[in-house]
């Protein structure tokens, strides 16, 4: 379904003389055309000379380059002089070269395999149906010169049909590698829509209770001493949970691409760092939390991944415990962490609302969420993610009504243990 959705975007999509034109991408393309084709006539010469290959040629196709690295205020890439112009390069020293190369020099297999790896390239400078016409357009060139007997080099023994058949399969390859990218592109585009409405999302409450505390301060005409410093604490807890979003849904947007560090950190030093600044961010979190430390243990990696881990986790419990009809209490999350000789614990529980017994097997998937609309589905997933990398495990635990449990293991060695 993807594919056939990649085949009709590529189908229907407006026609791009050069695709994803930047000045960047002009310019190399005019550096490759400027340094590339004296090199390669080089070698073919000392290695394996062609009749038709000549070095007067080669410094015609150079030329063509010359235009394509002016300065940038001389070159535009929106404009569609520009595109054209690139789009006339390519299809030179691509398709028109490459294919009275193929011709000319008797369809020997060098410039077959030349030939054959063309499509991989031009499919990825101009659109597809303009690569297309453009190779069929150097193909009727190329047949009808040989037609005529345009060149003296007799072809190769060997089936013409047989090398057009291998030249259509690269086509149809080049062509489904295309679509991939399409998809692809696609793909990344809508994550990052998702991400850009999670976050305004994220923002709206906070940015709603500023607005009602401006509200307040413009309809009283003044406060008291008391009223103001409850005001500012307010406000400055707002503030700092607006950056804590911001910062999980930037480490989310990261966490695969990540350089991660390999550093050995304590368990609980990170851990007691990651709930201070939770705390902050959720100024209620001191009152319900209850934080078990038995034994702590060393692990190897990046501490900020086990903390992007804690505060997911307790993110996602303090939602499971606004949706019961209860009021939070001290015990309705509790964390433990622990280590026996073999492995390292950290538990976190709350007594929330619960997972049914049909979503369990579906909380760690991509874009699968329990919260409705409030959340891109993505947390859990990343949250398996950091703790592979961790060379950990992680389970899920949860009844309707009674709560959830996630258990994190880590193997240990003997210096793990703290």
């Amino acid at each position: 379904m993807r594919f056939l959705t990649g085949l009709k975007e590529v189908l229907t999509a407006p026609m791009e003389y050069v695709l994803d034109p930047s000045i960047q991408r002009i310019r190399a393309i005019g550096i490759f055309t400027l340094f590339a084709h004296i090199p390669i006539y080089l070698a073919w010469t000392l290695l394996e000379p062609q009749p038709f290959d000549n070095f007067w040629l080669r410094l015609g196709l150079t030329s063509l380059g010359v235009p394509l690295v002016l300065p940038e205020k001389y070159v535009n890439p929106f404009e569609k002089t520009w595109q054209i112009f690139t789009a006339v390069v390519c299809w030179v020293q691509l398709p028109a070269f490459m294919t009275l190369m193929f011709f000319a020099n008797g369809r020997n297999n060098e410039w077959l395999v030349c030939l054959c790896a063309m499509p991989l390239i031009y499919f990825h400078l101009t659109d597809w149906r303009l690569a297309t016409l453009g190779i069929a357009i150097a193909w009727a060139i190329g047949l009808t010169l040989q037609a005529t007997h345009w060149w003296s080099v007799p072809s190769i023994a060997g089936s013409g049909t047989g090398q057009l058949l291998v030249f259509v399969f690269c086509w149809v390859s080049a062509l489904g590698l295309r679509i991939s990218a399409v998809n692809l592109k696609r793909a990344q585009n809508e994550k990052t829509r998702e991400t850009i409405a999670y976050l305004a999302h994220e923002l709206r409450t906070p940015i709603s209770a500023i607005a009602l505390a401006s509200q307040q301060l413009n309809t009283t005409g003044g406060l008291s001493e008391s009223s103001a410093t409850r005001l500012g604490e307010m406000l400055d807890a707002i503030t700092i949970k607006m950056y804590s979003k911001i910062d999980r849904v930037l480490f989310n947007a990261n966490i695969y691409s990540l350089a991660t560090s390999q550093d050995d950190f304590n368990v609980a030093d990170a851990l007691t760092a990651a709930l201070a600044d939770f705390c902050e961010a959720e100024i209620t979190a001191k009152q319900i939390i209850s934080m078990d430390m038995k034994t702590s243990f060393v692990l190897t990696g990046d501490f900020r991944e086990l903390q992007f881990v804690f505060n997911n986790l307790l993110t996602n419990a303090f939602s499971a415990l606004a949706r019961r009809d209860t009021v939070m209490t001290y015990g309705d999350v509790r964390v433990v962490v622990d280590a026996d000789h073999k492995s390292g614990f950290i538990s976190i529980e709350d007594k929330g609302v619960g997972i049914a017994l049909k979503d369990l097997p579906r909380v760690f998937d991509p874009y699968f969420t329990t919260h409705g609309t409030l959340g891109l589905g993505l947390g859990m997933t990343y949250c398996k993610a950091a703790v592979r990398r961790l060379k950990g495990t992680i389970q899920l635990e949860s009844s309707v009504g009674k709560g959830t449990t996630v258990r994190m293991t880590f193997p240990l060695t003997s210096s793990s243990r703290y």
